[in-house]
């Protein structure tokens, strides 16, 4: 969505600000949600590979000790996808995840007076996309005949000058035609950019 920015200097801010956050600006908040599938049934396994959650115990030992017990009562019997900073950072991609960031965007949206500044702002990016391999290989394993979906994640929350955390990460899911996951690769702690 391309918007007309009424601020004085916006075109400078804006520049300036992408080059420090890495962040695409639109005054608020930008979400982005794409799933490239081209049968209803490639549309399930990507249904599946979204919902397919990281071990608890793997999730739990990848955040800071004092926070453990805070995110399995948070998470309760639910899909823990997250540890912690100042907001939710995944260590897996799901739909669960993908909901989280996109009400966080929204949330911007909410109160109408941050609408009218050019900060702040959320920026949320999800492409999801599916593809049948007669060979997939990830390092020394390969498979046969699989279904690989390809799933990556970018969000940025900015407040203003030298004020945004954000992250990037990468999810691949191997599955059989029969919606049975075979192997996960990218799940794990991610990086957060704090400027």
């Amino acid at each position: 969505m391309n918007t007309i920015c009424p601020w004085a200097g916006c075109l400078l801010v804006l520049s300036i600000a992408i080059l420090v956050s890495g962040c695409m600006l639109h005054p608020c908040s930008s979400t982005q949600i794409d799933r490239q599938f081209a049968t209803p049934e490639e549309e399930t396994l990507i249904a599946i590979a979204e919902q397919f959650c990281p071990a608890r115990e793997d999730v739990l030992a990848a955040a800071r000790p004092e926070e453990r017990d805070a995110l399995g009562l948070e998470a309760g019997d639910g899909c823990l996808w997250w540890h912690y900073w100042s907001f939710r950072i995944p260590y897996a991609i799901t739909a669960d995840a993908v909901d989280y960031y996109k009400q966080c965007a929204d949330s911007f949206q909410q109160d109408p007076s941050l609408c009218q500044t050019s900060f702040p702002y959320a920026d949320l990016n999800y492409q999801a996309g599916i593809e049948f391999m007669t060979v997939y290989a990830h390092g020394d394993t390969q498979y046969d005949n699989v279904y690989v979906v390809q799933m990556s994640l970018a969000y940025c929350e900015y407040y203003g000058w030298l004020s945004a955390e954000g992250f990037e990460k990468q999810r691949v899911v191997v599955l059989t035609a029969q919606g049975e996951v075979l192997a996960v690769y990218g799940d794990g702690p991610t990086d957060v950019i704090v400027s």
